[in-house]
């Protein structure tokens, strides 16, 4: 009786229709077995306890078919639940670092990268620079052409930098690394990894003059952007980094915006 072993074994792989076939199959072996044993002649061989004795094994063999086609369903629901729930928790895990009008990574994303980058800094002698840039005269946007069209400005103005820091003629910076975040309402956080603050500046500048030839949304509008960039310091704070990148950014609006100054 070695078929309920195999039975047994093939609850964790078989689905029922490869069970039924199995039991044909072994059903089918069995029955040829009674057939040589009725030819041989023996003298204790009884067709009736030969039949009785197959019925209760096919019952046995078609019960273990079903439970085992259970078990095999219930597998398979149990993975594709389990598939579903590591989706879903990706998913989840996109959408908490992900801003949802841009596309781009959001604020928190930005802050646990460049607290990264600080402790990298702090234990070597890694650099790393930091820029803020704001939307000019964002409000008017939203106040003279409505919310819809500020909207598609924040979504353009965050793909068109993306596109222009993959570009080889536009920046010398650690491309694969850089990142680029909303970092709330019209001001973006941009992070460079590997790059001193004359990278960073040169960067920004190739960026802004880039940006002054484009037209924005199909109103066909200028936009331009303010901006503060800074080197971070070995040991400072996150927040002082940022504080300094924010003075320097409204430095660049005090002085006419559309421009980048570096901060102290």
């Amino acid at each position: 009786m070695f078929y309920l072993p195999a039975f047994s074994f093939g609850m964790l792989k078989l689905s029922l229709k490869q069970y039924l076939y199995a039991v044909c199959i072994i059903m089918g072996i069995y029955g040829l077995v009674i057939c040589i044993d009725a030819a041989s002649g023996r003298s204790t061989f009884s067709m009736k306890v030969e039949l009785f004795q197959a019925t209760i094994f096919l019952l046995i063999l078609i019960w273990l078919a079903c439970y085992g086609g259970f078990i095999s369903n219930l597998r398979r629901t149990l993975r594709k639940q389990y598939v579903e729930l590591q989706a879903g928790q990706e998913l989840i895990k996109i959408q908490a670092t992900t801003d949802e009008l841009t596309s781009l990574r959001n604020r928190r994303y930005a802050l646990n990268i460049i607290n990264h980058l600080k402790l990298m800094a702090d234990s070597s002698n890694h650099v790393f620079s930091v820029a803020m840039l704001d939307i000019d005269h964002f409000k008017n946007v939203n106040d003279t052409l409505g919310h819809d069209i500020g909207d598609e400005v924040l979504y353009q103005f965050g793909n068109n930098i993306s596109q222009l820091l993959r570009a080889e003629d536009v920046i010398s910076v650690n491309v694969e690394e850089t990142l680029l975040a909303r970092y709330g309402g019209e001001e973006f956080l941009l992070v460079l990894p590997d790059t001193d603050i004359q990278q960073a500046e040169l960067c920004l500048t190739r960026i802004q003059s880039a940006m002054n030839e484009l037209f924005f949304t199909k109103e066909n509008i200028k936009v331009t952007f303010s901006g503060g960039v800074a080197q971070y310091k070995a040991n400072e704070t996150i927040d002082n980094l940022l504080k300094r990148i924010d003075v320097a950014m409204y430095q660049a609006k005090k002085e006419g915006r559309n421009r980048v100054v570096k901060a102290a």
